[in-house]
């Protein structure tokens, strides 16, 4: 089947959105004619990397790219207006005519708009000829606001806004058109199905948006585990957003210490919360405790994995997690909350689950500590668990979470159209 697949940013060699737009991509074109439209920034990424792969790789002749520039409404494009809605809505304006001139000329049955996964950010893709589908979308996952109460009040301003803009979603005109035109919405969590226009809920289903990088061999990652001594290592990868919750992971390294755990941290990231999370960290008296990290190059976190006894992941509201199943592909076992996508990827096979959806700022940290406590005090557990990761890595994989997500929608066409499912 031809698909053709709208993508804004699609990067294989980027993390977050870009890399769901290259594996969405990828994975679909192991058996349909895939075209690919996305932004004149990826081209160098995606010709590189494509002219690396050997030869006889399959998806080489089943996938193409059309790539589409567009001016910002002043002044000249620059890297950082990837991230701008305001720059978004207007490439995706120009991607809506493109898109019907791609069909007109290709005869695609499908199309599938993937990046940027927000539900809040409106797709103008209704009314074309053939069936679309939206999604994986995020956006719609909320955490307690008492969960802040460490972060500054601008930060703690933002994520209520952000909770108003959430609620008066459903309600949006925009969202309800751009979703009123998609025969599939895939939403990452309950949360943001729940968030959707009423209309759009109906053709609504839960699909994760990521899926696990190939398994590390065990040989590489497990031996990790096998030091008894020395302090439990834990690894937090991500952008110092007040979201991100590196402030429990925080108060959690204080807590074990105060209970004579030793206990190392790493935060690998940078963001607006650094400054105040840097304090709160000379506050607790942590220390050489906390290793302070800049962002490093996709290789050189991915060794990090490998290198530490677990990854602590407090984050409040991800949709996804795609540092999760990182960590998860590289044996390193996941601490995280009961709150948006990361808990999804995680069970007791290969990490711990702790809750936080009750809204008890002060407990949090308590249960943190008490999970890491634990898992400091049996290295066989740690073991196990680093197992129980790579285990779980393969059952979330890209293959796997795409294969699964198209299942009903090639039945739907097949029935419907004749089309090979």
């Amino acid at each position: 089947m031809k698909i053709l697949v709208s993508a804004f940013a699609c990067s294989p060699l980027w993390g977050s959105e870009p890399s769901v737009g290259w594996n969405w991509a990828w994975e679909l074109a192991h058996g349909h004619e895939v075209t690919v439209l996305t932004h004149e920034h990826f081209r160098s990424h995606i010709e590189a990397h494509m002219q690396a792969l050997p030869a006889a790789t399959p998806q080489t002749d089943r996938l193409c790219f059309v790539y589409l520039s567009c001016r910002p409404a002043r002044g000249e494009f620059h890297e950082q207006l990837l991230n701008s809605q305001a720059y978004y809505l207007r490439w995706q304006r120009a991607a809506r005519q493109r898109v019907l001139q791609l069909l007109a000329a290709q005869g695609q049955a499908l199309v599938h708009h993937v990046t940027w996964g927000n539900f809040r950010w409106p797709v103008p893709l209704h009314g074309l000829p053939v069936p679309l589908v939206v999604g994986p979308l995020g956006g719609g996952e909320r955490a307690p606001h008492a969960l802040y109460r460490d972060m500054p009040w601008k930060l703690r301003l933002k994520e209520v806004l952000r909770d108003l803009i959430i609620a008066s979603g459903r309600y949006d005109p925009f969202v309800a058109r751009g979703l009123a035109g998609a025969r599939w919405v895939f939403c990452r969590t309950p949360q943001t199905l729940q968030a959707l226009p009423p209309a759009a809920r109906s053709r609504a289903c839960i699909v994760h948006d990521i899926g696990a990088p190939p398994p590390a061999p065990a040989g590489t990652v497990l031996p990790v585990a096998a030091r008894p001594d020395g302090p439990l290592r834990c690894l937090f990868v991500g952008r110092l957003l007040a979201w991100k919750g590196a402030h429990f992971a925080l108060r959690a390294v204080q807590l074990l210490r105060s209970r004579g755990v030793p206990v190392q941290l790493t935060l690998v990231g940078r963001g607006e919360a650094e400054a105040a999370l840097r304090d709160l960290a000379a506050r607790l008296q942590l220390g050489d405790a906390v290793q302070w990290m800049q962002d490093l190059p996709r290789e050189a976190v991915l060794r990090l994995y490998g290198e530490h006894d677990l990854f602590l992941f407090p984050s409040l509201h991800d949709s996804g997690g795609t540092v999760v199943l990182e960590s998860l592909s590289r044996g390193c076992p996941v601490v995280c909350l009961d709150l948006g996508g990361p808990p999804h990827f995680v069970d007791e096979s290969c990490g711990r689950v702790v809750p936080a959806a009750d809204g008890a700022a002060a407990a949090v940290p308590v249960r943190l500590a008490d999970a890491l406590q634990g898992l400091a005090a049996d290295p066989a557990l740690r073991l196990r668990l680093r197992q129980g990761a790579l285990a779980q890595a393969q059952r979330h994989s890209w293959p796997l979470r795409v294969r699964q997500a198209y299942a009903p929608v090639l039945q739907a066409l097949a029935a419907e159209q004749g089309i090979a499912a």
